[in-house]
Order: C-alpha cells, then sequence, then structure tokens
C-alpha cells in the first residue's frame, strides 16, 4: 500500500511540473503575440505616414524648398507658406521617426533591422525646425523620444560631414 501511495504522489509531483511548464510556456507564447501585435499598429502607423511623405512630396513647394534645404538655404530665407508645408512635411517625418523609436522600445525592432539611415535629419533645416518646436512648446513628446531624436540627428550630421570630407 506505501508503494502505491508513494507512485501515485510521484505521478501528482510529475503532473504539477507538468502543468507549470506549460504554463510558462503560454506566458512566453502570450508575450510574443503581444509583441506582434504592438510591432503591427506601430507598422500601420508608419505606413500611413509614408503615405502622407508620398504625397508630399508630390507638392510643388515641397519639392522646391527640399531642394533648396538640400542645398544649404536656411529656413528663415523660406515664406511663410513654404515654411508651413516644410513644417507640416517635418512633423510627418517626426512622426515616422517617433515610430521606429516605439518599434526599438517594444523590441520589436533594432536600429540596425530598420536601416536608419535618414539624410533629412542631418539637414540644418530640420534642426532648426525641430529646436524651434521645442523652445515654443509646441512639442510634448516623451523626452526619451527626444533625446533618441537628438542622438539620431547627431549621428546623420556626422555622417554627412564625413561623406563630404575630400
Amino acid at each position: 500500500m506505501a508503494r502505491r501511495i508513494m507512485k501515485k504522489e510521484w505521478i501528482e509531483l510529475v503532473s504539477v511540473f507538468g502543468l507549470l511548464a506549460g504554463l510558462v510556456f503560454v506566458g512566453f507564447e502570450i508575450r510574443q503575440n503581444t509583441k506582434a501585435l504592438q510591432g503591427g499598429t506601430v507598422q500601420a502607423a508608419a505606413e500611413l505616414q509614408i503615405e502622407m511623405i508620398l504625397r508630399g512630396m508630390e507638392d510643388p513647394v515641397i519639392q522646391a524648398t527640399w531642394g533648396s534645404l538640400e542645398a544649404g538655404r536656411p529656413m528663415t530665407e523660406f515664406s511663410q507658406e513654404e515654411q508651413m508645408k516644410l513644417g507640416w512635411f517635418f512633423a510627418a517625418l517626426t512622426n515616422l521617426e517617433e515610430n521606429r523609436f516605439r518599434q526599438i522600445q517594444l523590441e520589436t525592432a533594432d536600429e540596425e533591422m530598420l536601416g536608419l539611415v535618414n539624410n533629412y535629419l542631418a539637414f540644418a533645416g530640420f534642426r532648426e525646425w525641430w529646436e524651434a518646436r521645442l523652445e515654443e512648446g509646441l512639442d510634448d513628446r516623451d523626452p526619451a523620444f527626444i533625446a533618441y531624436l537628438d542622438r539620431r540627428m547627431d549621428e546623420a550630421a556626422s555622417r554627412a560631414a564625413g561623406s563630404r570630407a575630400p
């Protein structure tokens, strides 16, 4: 009889371990699925921003001001309409950067995977626009994102300076 009770206890113990292992596995799967859903949401938002950017690039005013920015023209020399349209365009690009930042935070992507090389971050005009928004209190984004974007602008400017060096 004692052997039978011990055998029963061992079976119960093994069953408990099996149940615990199953629960750990289910928890892991739920976490992975949650990350995938979060990443999909962030990606959908990024795709909307890309659509907005593409539409902006069809605008002749944005095309002209973009070319002038690449040539080094300061933002202060643009007309009010040019500054406004460029501001909308920069806002869309900033939202795209924030979506990338969120994907990195959610660990659904990393900087290397996203291929984060954005030349517009090196434009003095973009930095001027961004810093003016912060200074005027027009942007209340997460401080971690602000630090991320500042770092990305510094990296882009450094890359751009290196590519111009003889």
